[in-house]
């Protein structure tokens, strides 16, 4: 009986000994077991910037002289960080990663819904969103990721009253991004995606676009844009872009306003406008202003105001054959009230085109509702 319980003691030893060494063995594995790497993601509310105005430089990314900091992954995208913004070296070109702000987004809906009342119901107001590039790369094989445009451009879509008239000009450069609607070195689209949307806004509006084939073309070459001069890349100095311009056919006469007032005329595409102080973007419209008027030789009584950014300067060109007057105002730098200058000129027709910035920062809305 006394060995019975000898044997007892000794094995209920023997099983409390090895649990110990089991804990002791399972502890110092997950002491030493290293963490695992997380994916290249998004702080998904960096840059937003809700409230602020966005300056030119906001816009294009444009003049950052700081080196910003990178993250690398092999075969993946660059990532780097400058002034808040976060831009990607892909293969051989860059995209600005985009932040989506439901915030920003719904401003710009409230904005545009409140010009609608502002002008008069014989007026027709137009809203073209475009995104940027970045809507259109692989991000399984750049390792990065970005908020959906098209997810936060069809939100805005979704808000505005059903007296502005939405041109959804996404699914035409999703089709169309095999083609060269996009700079790789510059925040900008092409004159080619440019025209895809005007083709777009004229089915819309029911009239007859002019094919491309109409207009005399030319070349720039060697054109390094605004990433490029943010990033110093040397992957995009490698790869420089090839600007495409297209001459306006019908006659016209053009003059901007100054930010000091004055009038100065000037093409609507000139190649001699493609200086390397300003970017050889200024072709179009010589760069921007605060407010543009085109007079044509139409004498079919309409008029068009389009309130942009500077990707409506690869635009407006081709709006030429088919109003009498051709207007711009750029909120960033015009000084007056829009919804009085579209009454005093009695214009017909006025189109927002700005692109995926107004989902993101509010100051383009700001900007508009300040100047109503």
């Amino acid at each position: 009986m006394k060995f019975k319980n000898r044997t007892l003691v000794i094995a209920a030893a023997l099983l409390t000994l090895l649990i110990v060494v089991i804990y002791v063995v399972i502890t110092q594995s997950s002491a030493t077991t290293p963490e695992s790497k997380q994916p290249l993601a998004q702080d998904k509310g960096e840059g937003s910037g809700e409230k602020g105005n966005v300056s030119k430089q906001e816009e294009q990314g444009d003049g950052a002289s700081e080196t910003g900091k990178e993250t690398e992954g092999k075969d993946k995208g660059v990532i780097i960080d400058i002034n808040g913004a976060r831009y990607m070296i892909f293969k051989d070109r860059a995209v600005t990663l985009f932040h989506y702000s439901e915030t920003a987004a719904d401003k710009y809906a409230d904005v545009l819904n409140q010009f609608r009342s502002a002008v008069p119901e014989s007026v027709n107001v137009y809203s073209m969103l475009v995104p940027t590039s970045a809507d259109f790369v692989n991000y399984e094989q750049s390792g990065a990721t970005s908020d959906s445009q098209k997810n936060a451009l069809a939100h805005i879509q979704q808000k505005l009253d059903k007296k502005v008239n939405v041109v959804d000009v996404y699914g035409t450069l999703a089709e169309h991004q095999k083609e060269y609607v996009y700079f790789r070195t510059d925040h900008h689209w092409t004159a080619l995606g440019a025209y895809y949307s005007y083709v777009k806004l004229m089915e819309n509006m029911g009239m007859q676009p002019v094919a491309l084939s109409e207009y005399e073309e030319g070349k720039i070459e060697q054109f390094l844009g605004t990433m490029y001069k943010t990033t110093k890349s040397e992957t995009l100095k490698q790869h420089p872009d090839t600007i495409s311009y297209y001459m306006p056919k019908d006659d016209y006469s053009f003059e901007i306003r100054t930010t000091t007032g004055k009038m100065v005329k000037r093409n609507l595409v000139d190649p001699k406008y493609a200086q390397p102080e300003q970017g050889f973007y200024g072709v179009f419209l010589g760069g921007d202003a605060p407010m543009g008027e085109v007079t044509t030789s139409n004498k079919n009584g309409k008029s068009i105001v389009v309130i942009k950014d500077s990707y409506g300067n690869a635009f407006i060109p081709f709006l030429v054959p088919h109003y009498e007057k051709v207007f711009f105002i750029d909120p960033r730098s015009f000084a007056g009230s829009i919804s009085q200058f579209v009454k005093e000129r009695q214009i017909t027709d006025v189109l927002f085109l700005n692109n995926s910035t107004v989902a993101r920062h509010s100051g383009i809305a700001d900007l508009i509702l300040e100047k109503m």
